[in-house]
């Protein structure tokens, strides 16, 4: 009995999240039936190890219900659930990727469901990575041929923020000897005097001098913050042409922080409002637009 009381609670200490849904083919609404075959990766996650193996669950009127080890957080931090779906009936068998987190109550398919394979080209560990010069406080940071040793980006706080008030104006300017950013991949949010969001007529960003123009129809009284970060690695942008949606993967790994803001900018450097956007937990951002635009995606790590 003391062994099974033991072993029991070596268990409850192993980090684990239950993924249940009820699934449904969409062509016809009908509940699921079949098998789903999952294949779980090599990994380590909160200090145990864990060996690749597979896993059949078989799904009866769209109830499913699996525990499986977080890998948002594992190393390394490229792995996935391979999971395939077996219809009853002689359907063709489809697959997904799963990215679970740690999550102490259950989650849904689509919060672990992910686009695509995560790339494994960042699958090196911290440990394993040579001094080659570096000294006490700084980071791997990219000068434009390879990765050096250099100055960290701070995360005690916002990246970096610059402030603008104004009264009774229907145009600002903010140039860049005032943001200091030295860059275009800026994001502005603006606000009345008493702290509500505005939203300005036009937002531009001269992409030679990094002035920023603001337009107010009618004229507003409050601020605009201007969020940016000087140092090029924290900040990323992504153009496009003639697109209804643009996708921004592996948004974390460009910027190397999970936390970030973005803006849409057209052709000419003006804000563009997106119909509507989503980030799924692995960082990859999807902008969709009413009608198709052409510009680019600013993103700046916070």
């Amino acid at each position: 009995m003391k062994l099974i009381t033991l072993a029991l609670m070596a268990l409850s200490a192993i980090a684990q999240t239950i993924v249940s849904d009820t699934i449904r083919v969409p062509i016809s609404g009908a509940l699921f039936n079949g098998r789903i075959v999952i294949a779980a990766p090599s990994m380590t996650f909160s200090g145990n190890t864990y060996a690749r193996s597979q896993a059949t669950v078989v799904v009866s009127n769209g109830v499913f219900a699996q525990t499986l080890i977080p890998n948002v957080g594992a190393t390394p931090d490229t792995t996935s659930y391979l999971v395939q779906y077996y219809p009853t009936g002689g359907q063709s068998p489809w697959k997904e990727y799963w990215r679970v987190p740690n999550s102490t109550v259950p989650v849904l398919i689509y919060q672990v469901r992910v686009a695509s394979e995560p790339a494994s080209a960042s699958g090196v560990a911290p440990w394993q990575i040579n001094q080659n010069g570096a000294t006490v406080g700084q980071a791997l940071v990219w000068d434009g041929a390879s990765w050096v040793p250099g100055a960290a980006a701070s995360d005690a706080g916002p990246t970096g923020t610059f402030t603008r008030t104004f009264t009774s104006s229907s145009l600002i300017f903010i140039n860049n000897v005032d943001h200091g950013f030295g860059n275009d991949r800026l994001v502005v949010d603006c606000y009345d005097a008493a702290g509500a969001r505005l939203e300005p007529d036009s937002v531009s960003i001269d992409n030679a001098t990094y002035q920023i123009q603001v337009r107010f129809v009618p004229a507003q009284a409050g601020s605009c913050i201007v969020t940016g970060n000087e140092t090029i690695g924290r900040t990323f942008s992504q153009t496009f042409t003639a697109a209804t949606s643009v996708t921004v993967p592996n948004v974390a790994q460009e910027i190397g922080t999970p936390v970030f803001v973005w803006r849409a900018y057209d052709a000419t450097n003006s804000l563009v409002e997106p119909d509507s956007s989503t980030t799924d937990i692995s960082g990859t951002l999807i902008v969709y637009f009413a009608t198709a635009q052409t510009g680019r995606i600013a993103i700046v790590g916070r």
